[in-house]
Formats: C-alpha cells, sequence, structure tokens
C-alpha cells in the first residue's frame, strides 16, 4: 500500500512539475541541437588499396645468362612480399612526418606548434583497417586495405590522402628497386672478383710452375739428361693408406733438358693467362650480362589504388541525429534527478 502512494505521489508530482519538466527537456535538446549545428564540421575520406599484380613486381625477379635467380635467399620475390612493406610504410611515422612537412602541410591548419599540429591534425586523422575477403578456391585472400583522413576540408582532404598514398607507393618502390639492382651490383663485383681471384691463381701457378722446371732442368743437366726418357710414365700413384692414394707426376727432369727449357721459355713469354683458366669466359659473360642488368622503377608497383579519396557526400561528424537522442535522454535523466531530489526536499521539511 505504501508503494502504491509512493507511485500516485510520484506521478502526481510529475503532473504538477509538468511545465518545469517540459523547459527541462526543451532546453536540454534546443542546447544539444545548437551545439549540433555549430560545431565544427569534420569529413572522412577513404581510398581502397589491393596487393600488387605479379607482373607489377616481375622485374624484380632478375635472371643472369645461365637462368639463375639473383636474390639473397635463393627465393623469388612475391606480391605479398612488396605489400606488406608498402603497409608498413604507409604507417610509418617516419614516413607521414616526412610527407606533412616536405609538403607545408601545417600551413591548412591554424596551430603555431608544428609537431602539435602534425600530431592532431595528420597523425591521429590517418585512420587504416586491414581486412581479408576470400574470392574463390584459386584464390584464397587478399589483403584489402581502407586509408582513411579525417579532415574539416573535405576536397582538400581527399588531394592530401591520395597525394600521401602515392609517395608511399613510390617510396616503397623506389626502396625495393635500389635493393635489387644493389644485389645485382654486388652479383657483378662479386663475379669480377672471382675472376680476378682466378687470374692472380694463374700467375702463381705459372709462376710456380716455372720455379719447379727450372730446378728440374739443372738435375737434368747435371745428370746429363737432354732427351726425354722415352720409358717415363707421365703420372705415378703414391699410397698414402689402405683406402686412400694420391696421384702424383713422375719427376720433371726425366723429360730432359731440352724439353724442359721450351716450356720454361714459352711459359716466361705468356702474356694472358685467360685461355688456360677453366670456366672463365663463362664467368665474364655472366659479368658482362649483369653489367646491362637494371631494374627501372616504372615498371614496379608495390600496390594498386582500387579506387582514389574522393569528397564525401556527408559529414563524418558531428552526428547530428546522435547529438538530438542522447540531449533528450539527458534531459530526461536531469528530469528525474530533479523529481527525486524535490520531493525528498519536500520530505525533510514536511518533518
Amino acid at each position: 500500500m505504501t508503494q502504491e502512494l509512493n507511485i500516485d505521489s510520484f506521478l502526481q508530482n510529475i503532473s504538477k512539475k509538468r511545465k518545469t519538466l517540459l523547459l527541462i527537456m526543451i532546453t536540454s535538446i534546443a542546447v544539444s541541437v545548437i551545439y549540433s549545428f555549430t560545431a565544427t564540421e569534420y569529413y572522412k575520406v577513404s581510398a581502397y588499396v589491393l596487393p600488387p599484380e605479379s607482373r607489377h613486381i616481375q622485374p624484380l625477379n632478375v635472371v643472369d645468362v645461365d637462368g639463375d635467380l639473383i636474390s639473397k635467399d635463393g627465393e623469388a620475390i612475391k606480391p605479398v612480399d612488396v605489400y606488406n612493406n608498402f603497409i608498413m610504410n604507409i604507417q610509418s611515422r617516419k614516413l607521414q612526418r616526412e610527407y606533412f612537412f616536405s609538403n607545408s602541410i601545417n600551413q591548412f591548419y591554424d596551430d603555431s606548434d608544428l609537431e602539435r599540429s602534425f600530431e592532431k591534425n595528420f597523425h591521429k586523422n590517418l585512420l587504416f583497417e586491414l581486412s581479408a575477403k576470400t574470392t574463390s578456391r584459386d584464390i584464397r585472400s587478399q589483403s584489402f586495405l581502407t586509408i582513411s583522413f579525417i579532415s574539416t576540408d573535405p576536397n582538400r582532404a581527399a588531394d592530401i590522402l591520395n597525394n600521401y598514398i602515392k609517395m608511399a607507393n613510390k617510396k616503397t618502390t623506389e626502396s625495393i628497386v635500389d635493393s635489387v639492382n644493389k644485389l645485382i651490383l654486388n652479383t657483378r663485383s662479386s663475379i669480377i672478383a672471382e675472376i680476378d681471384g682466378r687470374r692472380n691463381l694463374a700467375r702463381k701457378i705459372t709462376q710456380d710452375r716455372i720455379k719447379r722446371l727450372e730446378e728440374a732442368y739443372m738435375i737434368a743437366d747435371q745428370l746429363g739428361i737432354t732427351e726425354r726418357q722415352s720409358d717415363v710414365n707421365n703420372s705415378q700413384n703414391v699410397i698414402l693408406s689402405d683406402t686412400k692414394s694420391l696421384s702424383t707426376q713422375s719427376p720433371l727432369y726425366l723429360f730432359g733438358t731440352k724439353s724442359l727449357m721450351a716450356e720454361i721459355d714459352i711459359l716466361k713469354q705468356r702474356k694472358s693467362f685467360d685461355p688456360f683458366i677453366p670456366g672463365l669466359r663463362s664467368l665474364e659473360q655472366k659479368a658482362e650480362g649483369l653489367n646491362n642488368l637494371s631494374v627501372n622503377i616504372s615498371d614496379v608497383n608495390s600496390a594498386q589504388i582500387d579506387q582514389s579519396a574522393t569528397k564525401p557526400k556527408s559529414r563524418f561528424a558531428p552526428k547530428r541525429k546522435l547529438i538530438a537522442l542522447i540531449g533528450a535522454f539527458l534531459g530526461l535523466l536531469i528530469c528525474f534527478l530533479y523529481l527525486i531530489s524535490e520531493s525528498f526536499i519536500r520530505r525533510t521539511t514536511s518533518y
């Protein structure tokens, strides 16, 4: 019975204070509506980016004249590798700062503090969303990247976002192409170094051969061996153990002084060692092929622009309907608190 009386008393109080309550509701809604129409309007522009196709990164997989892939780890560069690099770059603060300051984006904002302007007006207003969608069994999934930018000027926001994506795409492509071209140059330098090493080795081997022949000549001269001995074998086996043997040539002095002196004279007159170096011409061909080989930046693309950012048809904020609903809710809450407090005060004074 007491509960029913309290409810009846509460409802009677609402009836008595209806004008005040109505005024509170109207005021709350009016304030929220006025705020929604006077608050700064923000617009959200979005661009949509896809991974590159195989043809966009194919020039990065360079092969030499023998058809061998030039790669650090021996594996071909895949579209996902390039695309992941692009995603990492476009989200990096370093690239964002470079774009913001090199293009004087701060001139579009009132904040005189450049660092604060970058943080508040650019970095925090860049939004990234990565989603995977399965299209078929053959194409398992693709990573669709949505890049958004929030600003008070929709046209300028679209230009800023599109230019930033272009810069990130260009920087990523340049970095990857530069690394591949450096790898080509390093590979060529390595081959040239191997060619030089083989030439130096051939020169040393020839000098060593001359020394051995000169020593054999002195021995043959002392022994009076002028002609090559007909019963001399060209090589002989030296037994090292039960399972190993070493093949060696027979003593050189047995070839006679005439043969030894002829070979010494010819070796001393040798001007080029190249014809006597196995595999040298193949290495020279590889080096020559790499000399004219490079990847052009224009032939590579690290990402595809599925749709560029355009001026949005509606504003992103303020959301006027939502603000009006919140104002109405706050009005109801204030009315309820007003009735509770008024009832409490009236009950307290009655005692």
